[in-house]
């Protein structure tokens, strides 16, 4: 939910918003014949309303949730089969079970960094890692802009998918990148 602080001082005025991504947005109006202290009361204005200016409440972060159900980056077991119906890619999972709990309705989900030819599409998946997500497509662009870009099949949206840290199974499912070990 998104905050709106507006603050006016004669001729000035602040207008400060958490986003709903949770970087704050701020617009000012400042008039050319603004008094100093009036300057000084709009910038401590801006401080205090804006304590982490340029980043990101972790809080907020800890609230999005993903399409399993749980906040993104939030370790799991997942399983499942491929999906095989429509243009889904050999890289979906239909997820029956997160961390060993039966769901009542498959959750269809991408699996990042799986190396082709993707999911085997007879054997059961298991996997263990988190979910993350990521904006695909293009976005609206100016029509001079657009004859730069060639035409994307997506419109412009985000796409959650699972990034898988452990493969249980099936034995033959590999990494495309494998996680490099920590040697520290």
């Amino acid at each position: 939910m998104a905050t709106r602080v507006t603050l006016r001082a004669g001729s000035a005025s602040l207008h400060w918003h958490g986003s709903r991504h949770g970087q704050p947005s701020v617009i000012a109006d400042v008039s050319k014949n603004m008094s100093p202290l009036r300057q000084l009361i709009l910038i401590s204005s801006l401080l205090f309303a804006c304590p982490a200016f340029g980043e990101a409440d972790p809080a907020f972060f800890a609230t999005l949730k993903g399409s399993l159900g749980f906040p993104f980056g939030t370790y799991h077991t997942i399983e499942g089969w491929r999906c095989d119906t429509g243009k889904v890619g050999t890289r979906t999972l239909m997820v029956d079970t997160i961390d060993g709990k039966p769901l009542d309705k498959i959750i269809h989900i991408w699996i990042e960094n799986i190396s082709y030819p993707g999911l085997p599409g007879n054997e059961r998946i298991v996997l263990k890692g988190y979910e993350s997500g990521k904006f695909v497509g293009t976005p609206d662009l100016p029509t001079e802009e657009n004859k730069k870009w060639e035409a994307s099949q997506l419109t412009f949206q985000f796409r959650s998918y699972f990034v898988p840290t452990t493969i249980v199974s099936p034995h033959g499912l590999q990494y495309e990148n494998p996680p490099q070990k920590n040697e520290s």
